[in-house]
């Protein structure tokens, strides 16, 4: 009986540890989300300026701002390889005249 009374010990210290660790290892997880959302939030700030958005904006505005970021950009660019042949050819809406690309 002993080995299996061991056993419970060395389980229930391991999940102490857990336990114990599990906040530490949390923290430092929301701390790399919020590195990587600030990083986004310095790399679009001219696209804030431009959208008017709050001096502070959170972390979803950030967020939703880089995907349509993204997005115009990838369509800008979609468009502009295929404009000097079939400007017709990209998924955009609206074509410019004269400048082949997206808006």
């Amino acid at each position: 009986m002993a080995p299996c009374k061991m056993r419970t010990l060395d389980h229930q210290t391991s999940s102490g540890i857990r336990k114990l660790r599990k906040p530490a290892i949390e923290k430092m997880r929301r701390d790399r989300i919020n590195s990587s959302i600030e990083q986004l939030r310095i790399l679009l700030e001219k696209e804030f300026q431009r959208h008017q958005l709050p001096s502070k904006p959170e972390k979803a505005d950030i967020l939703e701002m880089t995907v349509t970021f993204l997005q115009r950009h990838m369509a800008d660019s979609k468009c502009l390889v295929s404009a000097p042949h079939t400007p017709y050819d990209c998924d955009c809406q609206q074509i410019t005249a004269g400048d082949g690309r997206c808006h």
